[in-house]
């Protein structure tokens, strides 16, 4: 019995230690929640939607890398959840499209060689060179695209009329100042269908400050950026499908006292 009784009191003492290393993630008030895998799923799911949202990459550009920064836990109190932070983002550039074009023309070379049709592999080298020339030539002046996704992000300002690109209920697009002779442009859009429910009009708003969420995977807020030629990060913005955007957003939140 003695043994069985040391042996129940290490394994609370670890299971306290192991506790109050957990809710020092969170502060005070606050315990950790863990996400099990499935909940990861369910975020990718969801942030992916908002990505999705931006419509195909414009012609001639193609997804070429993409990165994810996922949360392993939520704390959690007594009126709900804090918030978690979800980051994306992805690159886009002609390179894709360029390489596409070689492997096509690569495999046109091989089936010509094992033919032993020397004839072929000339005109098809001789094509290849002119097509890729042209590519390369139409490509000047397309530098990369970045898009960053921010999820529940706590952004305020004030905003300038002369820096609204597009807006309507629940978001707004506000191009940042930079240098205009680059070619390049940054915007970022703001989603949120509770602070910018009234987008259309407002001169201002605030999302900086503490609230707790109902549900651990709960997105309140949604920041994208969009970063590129000037052109084509305006038609993104343009044709982007704001609803697809919210549809993933929820209202609820407990704003705490500051």
């Amino acid at each position: 019995m003695r043994t069985i009784s040391i042996m129940m009191l290490a394994t609370a003492a670890l299971l306290c230690s192991a506790q109050a290393l957990a809710d020092d993630n969170c502060g005070d008030g606050y315990t950790t929640s863990n996400f099990k895998r499935s909940d990861l799923v369910t975020i990718k799911k969801n942030v992916s939607a908002i990505a999705a949202a931006l419509g195909t990459p414009p012609a001639p550009y193609a997804r070429e890398s993409e990165n994810w920064q996922l949360p392993t836990y939520a704390c959690q109190g007594k009126t709900g959840f804090r918030p978690v932070s979800i980051d994306y983002n992805m690159r886009l550039t002609t390179d894709v499209q360029q390489k596409k074009l070689a492997a096509e023309y690569q495999q046109k070379l091989m089936a010509a060689e094992a033919k032993g049709d020397m004839q072929a592999v000339m005109q098809i080298t001789q094509e290849y060179q002119k097509v890729a020339l042209q590519q390369s030539s139409a490509n000047q002046g397309n530098s990369p695209i970045g898009v960053d996704i921010s999820i529940n992000s706590t952004d305020s300002m004030t905003i300038d009329p002369g820096a609204v690109l597009r807006d309507g209920a629940g978001f707004i697009a506000l191009k940042q100042p930079g240098d205009a002779s680059s070619g390049t442009e940054t915007v970022n859009i703001y989603f949120d269908k509770l602070e910018l429910k009234d987008a259309d009009d407002a001169a201002s708003f605030d999302e900086g400050y503490d609230a707790t969420v109902p549900n651990r995977l709960a997105m309140i807020h949604a920041r994208i950026n969009i970063n590129g030629p000037t052109a084509q990060v305006e038609a993104m913005v343009k044709r982007m499908n704001t609803g697809a955007v919210l549809d993933q957003l929820s209202e609820k939140r407990t704003r705490l006292k500051d």
